[in-house]
C-alpha cells in the first residue's frame, strides 16, 4: 500500500503536467526500498535481538554464520550496504 498506492493517490494532488512523474519516481523509490530491503533487515535484527530460534531456511548457508554476535553483525552490514544503496539511487536521481 505505502510503496504504490500512497505515491499514486498523493500525486493527483500535486498534479501539474511532469510533476506527477517526478512524485511517482520518488514515492516509488523511497517506499519501494524501504519496505522491500530495510524494514525486513529490521524486522530480523529485532527477531535475533529477541533470542527467536533459527527458521527452516539457512539463509547464512554459504558463510557459516553460527554464533549470535556473528548473525546480528551480519544483518548490521547488510542493512548498512541496503542503506548506502538506496542513498546511491537517490543521489543518482540529482545527477
Amino acid at each position: 500500500m505505502l510503496a504504490v498506492y500512497l505515491p499514486f493517490f498523493s500525486s493527483w494532488i500535486f498534479y501539474q503536467g511532469d510533476a506527477v512523474y517526478q512524485l511517482l519516481a520518488w514515492g516509488g523509490m523511497i517506499f519501494t526500498s524501504l519496505i522491500a530491503f530495510i524494514l525486513p533487515l529490521f524486522l530480523a535484527l529485532c527477531a535475533l535481538e529477541k533470542g527467536c530460534s533459527d527458521g527452516s531456511v539457512d539463509v547464512y548457508k554459504p558463510f557459516h554464520v553460527k554464533s549470535h554476535e556473528a548473525k546480528n553483525l551480519a544483518i548490521r552490514i547488510i542493512i548498512a550496504v541496503g542503506i548506502g544503496s538506496i542513498l546511491v539511487a537517490i543521489l543518482g536521481n540529482f545527477l
